[in-house]
């Protein structure tokens, strides 16, 4: 299996949002003006996946000098420091028939990567209940439930320090 991973580009956009939307119930999933805003604030760690000249999965980050998430990260287009020391993961999303085929892990390693490269602190995100042994693999440690109430749900705060 060859995936390609490439920065995401305008072109990506409408299919970004078909994938978030297959991935999120619509009360959690971004909407479209989101992910362009995320897109033309930090495109450095804004990922595409690509198989057979598809795209098939895509992650995303803010820099953030916080390391616990708010609910603005998700409902406004916050504030962004582009010095900020780390960055926050908002959505890591891989159409539903390409999952499980270490897609979503590629997508990660290398948003870490990029981090890492741009010498950051530390990446965040917020993840169910369900999901956390699946970050901690990566390294992320659980440092409990999150203030983010998006969607009604329940989320963990997830941070991996470097």
């Amino acid at each position: 299996m060859n995936v390609t991973i490439r920065r995401a580009t305008v072109d990506d956009l409408i299919e970004v949002a078909e994938i978030e939307a297959e991935s999120f119930p619509s009360s959690e999933a971004d909407s479209l003006e989101m992910i362009s805003f995320r897109l033309r604030v930090e495109p450095e760690m804004f990922l595409v996946a690509e198989l057979d000249d598809r795209l098939v999965g895509f992650i995303n980050a803010l820099p953030t000098n916080v390391e616990r998430l708010t609910n603005e990260f998700y409902t406004a287009a916050p504030a962004v420091d582009q010095n900020a020391v780390g960055v926050a993961a908002m959505s890591l999303d891989v159409r539903s028939n390409y999952r499980r085929r270490g897609i979503a892990a590629q997508l990660m390693n290398a948003l870490i990567d990029r981090a890492r490269l741009e010498h950051k602190l530390f990446v965040s995100l917020v993840c169910k209940d369900e999901k956390i042994p699946y970050y901690q693999r990566f390294g992320f440690n659980d440092v409990g439930v999150s203030n983010v109430t998006l969607g009604g749900a329940r989320w963990h705060d997830m941070i991996m320090k470097f």
